[in-house]
This record gives structure tokens, C-alpha cells and sequence, in this order.
């Protein structure tokens, strides 16, 4: 679908192009963004000139979009999912842009909850790889998927984009947007280090490059002083009004219902939400009082947007709401074929690749070894190479748990990415981990391993393998 062109920008960068669709005739010209700076490292070219370019060429269609711009480390995409559906049950037409794809590249791209068709997605990208290469952009991949995804939702006329940053936020591929209605700062962790930087601070500021002036924003709590303490002073230094997020609480033991309160503007009575959380684990407080801060503030704002959004609303959003592959709990009623063919009752899988996504796992793994009353886990585990695999089984391993570690295949349409060697994963998870530390060379393997194992089952390390679990399941 999308060709790189041979240029000096067809390295293959996580933030890179797709193919395009015309907007208006395309010209040829250069667009310069008088970057203060431009990142460069491995198969890594950031920066928004291609993309400044390549859509200019299309027409420009960023700026006719409302946005809600999310970024962050961890928790972005259930914050979208979330808030989109929230927007989805007020009865909007609404677009979602999440990167990476998760099964296929068509469902990076959604509108209402329904994945742009293969057919229109392989046109849409031909147009506007097209266009790319007639107004020599260079765009990279994922540029070009992010383009396709802004062209498909300013022709399907959605009443607002929910976006996704792919790396960082100043550099990223979807800082492109005029029209910003909210900007989102989930959860900063250290993770892309060396890429945005070799601290807290330093990733923080890369995260809060979305911040636009004079336009609201909404931050989770953090766990690091250092990273509120940018969001802040970013967007004092832009008169952006700010809202930090209230954390929500459980209303009953079956952490089903959560309450949140919240006051925004400082002058008004201070407004309580109960809604239900459909998505596991405790962090999900974080992220759904983030969704919920967001719509709060979308519904009160003085702007000419007629934004009528109800408590019910919120309620039936939230409760609608689906994420796959975060911390999902697959059980022999799902999916008989995990007990047919590898002797597998139940297992939960995460996509928990960085330090602070482990952390979060580990502790609601504690909770689950727990309710059952046994505390060793069998770990099915890949990660992506140049990952700080070992800071990460510390957090996620215990001296009497077991690890399989094994690969998943490689991601369409992203060929920088690579799988670390599971040996290597091995040799590490053995200096934690007490119980059995093997190899597998594919998923179907690993699982056959993992079913015989009489702990609880947890499937992690990467998105891509989580990835591979599903597709392996919609295949049987």
C-alpha cells in the first residue's frame, strides 16, 4: 500500500507516512516548520516537515477537524477508547486514531468503533502515497498512516477526532492540529529513553509539545513530581487552562462502579460521577477519571462547539467501552480453544511493555494470586528489541514463578521493529526466577509449555505478541 520513497527519508521511522487522498490539486512546494531542533537516531527521522508538506498537498485537512490530542506514556489509548465512546453515546460522529495498529493496520483507524474497510483502506492509501510522491514529501510510514487517517476522517465529516501521539508529542507525527479542543497528559513514565530524552523531564517535555495555547488541558496525576511539574509550567507559559485530574474511587468491593469529583471552572459546585469501569485492574481509575475530566471540560467550555453531553451519556459510554489486549482475562468459556488445544482454563494477557506498565500488572497479578489462593505464575513473555528487559521481569517476576519466553511475528507495515531474542530473555528471567525459564520458538509452543503449568497464566511484554494471541484465535 504505502511506498517508501528513496530518499534520505525513507528510513523507517515509528513516525512515518502513509499514502494520501486528494483534497485539492497537488502543487509542488516546500514547506519549512523552522524546527528548533530534528531528532535522528537508528532507523528513527522525527520531525513535521514531510507531514506539514504531504498534507498541505492534500488540502489541508488537519485544520477542519475538532481534536482531543492524547499523549503520554502509558494509559493513552484507553483514555481514547473511553472518551470516544463517551462521544459515540452523546450520539456524535467520532474518529479514533491509536497507534500501533493492533490486528491489522486497518483498525488504527476507526469511526465509531468500526474499523475503516480493507477496500477503502488500501484506496486510501494508494491516494495518498500518490500524492507523496508526486509533491516529493518523503513521508515516512507512519506519516503516511497518519495522514490517510486525518484525510479519512475530514471526508467522512466527523464531529471530532480522538488522536493518539504515536512517539513523544513535539516531533510526533499528529502535533499538527489547529483546531484543538482538548489535550490529553496520561501517566508519564521512562520509556523511548535516548529517543526524548534521559530523564523524567526531559520525556515530559517531548509529551506536553501537544499543549496548545489557550486550549484546555487535562493531566492524570503523576507519578513523577518532575513530569507535573512541566505539564504545569507548559501550559502557564501558553495561558492554557489546566485541570489535573481527580483520581476515581471503587464504590463497592466488586470494582465494578467508581466515583469520581470533579470541579471545573474552580468557581462551580463540584460535580460527582459514578459510571461503570469495564476494563481490569486498578490503574483504570487513572485512566477513566481522565476520560471523564476530559468530558467534563468539553461539556462546560465557553466555545462555539454545541457540546451537549448528559450523565447518562457518560454512563453508557463508559460501560461500553472495549480495549483488547490490556489486561484481558481469556477463559475457557471465550475461547474453548485454549483449553481444547493446550489444556488452558483461563489466562490473562497485557500488552505491559515499560517499567511502569509492569508495575501496574505485577500488582494486580498480586491481587489475582490472591483471590486464588495460589502465588506462582507461568509468564508467557517476547519483547521488542532495545526494551530494558531486565528492569522489567524485576518488576514483573518472583523467585517461585516460571518464564517461556518466545517471539511473535513481525508487525505489517512497521519493519523497524524486531523481537528481541528469547534466550536473552531466558538468561535474564533465571537470575529472578527460581521455576522453570525456557525458550519456545513460536506462540502455539509456548502455550503448550504454559498448559501445563499449575500457576496462573500471564501472556506480556510486548502489544505484538499479545498481538499474535488473538490473531491465533481468530484463526482456529
Amino acid at each position: 500500500m504505502f511506498e517508501l520513497a528513496a530518499t534520505r527519508h525513507s528510513k523507517l521511522s515509528t513516525l512515518g507516512g502513509f499514502n494520501h487522498v486528494h483534497l485539492a490539486e497537488p502543487q509542488k512546494m516546500t514547506v519549512s516548520t523552522k524546527e528548533p531542533c530534528k531528532l535522528e537516531i537508528f532507523s528513527m527521522d522525527l520531525g513535521l516537515d514531510r507531514i506539514k508538506s504531504l498534507l498541505y498537498a492534500l488540502g489541508s485537512p488537519e485544520k477542519n477537524l475538532s481534536v482531543i490530542h492524547v499523549a503520554g506514556t502509558n494509559g493513552k489509548g484507553s483514555v481514547c477508547a473511553y472518551i470516544a465512546s463517551i462521544l459515540k453515546a452523546a450520539g456524535f460522529k467520532v474518529g479514533r486514531y491509536n497507534s500501533p495498529h493492533f490486528l491489522e493496520p486497518t483498525d488504527a483507524m476507526q469511526i465509531c468503533d468500526e474499523s475503516i474497510d480493507s477496500a477503502a483502506y488500501r484506496e486510501l492509501c494508494d491516494r495518498v502515497a500518490s500524492v507523496d510522491k508526486e509533491n516529493n514529501c518523503g513521508a515516512s510510514t507512519f506519516e503516511l498512516s497518519t495522514a490517510a487517517a486525518i484525510l479519512w476522517f475530514y471526508e467522512s465529516k466527523v464531529d471530532f477526532a480522538v488522536i493518539e501521539v504515536g512517539l513523544g508529542g513535539t516531533l510526533d507525527a499528529t502535533n499538527v492540529f489547529d483546531n484543538v479542543v482538548a489535550s490529553v497528559i496520561t501517566p508519564i513514565g521512562m520509556d523511548h529513553a535516548g529517543i526524548l530524552g534521559n530523564s523524567i523531564a526531559e520525556i515530559a517535555s517531548a509529551k506536553a509539545g501537544i499543549i496548545k495555547a489557550n486550549c484546555p488541558v487535562i493531566a492524570s496525576p503523576q507519578p513523577e513530581a518532575d513530569a507535573m511539574d512541566v505539564v504545569k509550567k507548559t501550559a502557564q507559559r501558553l495561558s492554557s487552562p489546566l485541570l489535573i485530574s481527580p483520581m476515581a474511587r471503587w464504590c463497592s468491593p466488586s470494582k465494578e462502579q467508581a466515583t469520581v469529583d470533579i470541579r471545573y471552572p474552580n468557581d462551580r459546585p463540584l460535580t460527582t460521577y459514578q459510571f461503570k469501569i469495564p476494563l481490569y485492574g486498578d490503574h483504570q481509575l487513572v485512566n477513566a477519571a481522565t476520560a471523564v475530566s476530559t468530558i467534563h471540560i468539553l461539556k462546560n467550555a465557553k466555545n462555539d462547539l454545541d457540546i451537549k453531553i448528559t450523565v447518562e451519556h457518560i454512563q453508557q459510554g463508559m460501560a461500553d467501552t472495549r480495549w483488547p489486549g490490556r489486561l484481558d482475562l481469556l477463559t475457557k468459556e471465550q475461547c474453548p480453544w485454549l483449553t481444547n488445544l493446550y489444556s488452558i482454563d483461563e489466562m490473562f494477557v497485557d500488552g505491559a511493555h515499560n517499567p511502569p506498565a509492569a508495575q501496574v500488572l505485577r500488582e494486580f497479578v498480586d491481587q489475582q494470586c490472591q483471590t486464588r489462593n495460589n502465588d506462582k505464575v507461568q509468564w508467557i513473555i517476547a519483547s521488542t528489541e532495545g526494551k530494558d528487559v531486565k528492569e522489567l521481569l524485576s518488576i514483573l517476576l518472583r523467585p517461585q514463578d516460571s518464564v517461556c519466553a518466545t517471539t511473535f511475528t513481525q508487525p505489517e507495515n512497521m519493519p523497524w521493529i524486531s523481537h528481541m531474542d528469547p534466550s536473552e530473555i531466558r538468561d535474564i528471567a533465571a537470575t529472578v526466577a527460581s521455576g522453570p525459564c525456557t525458550v519456545e520458538p513460536s506462540l502455539a509452543q509456548a502455550l503448550r509449555n504454559a498448559g501445563q503449568s499449575k500457576g496462573l497464566i500471564v501472556l506480556c511484554g510486548s502489544l505484538y505478541l499479545v498481538a499474535d494471541l488473538y490473531r491465533l484465535h481468530r484463526h482456529i
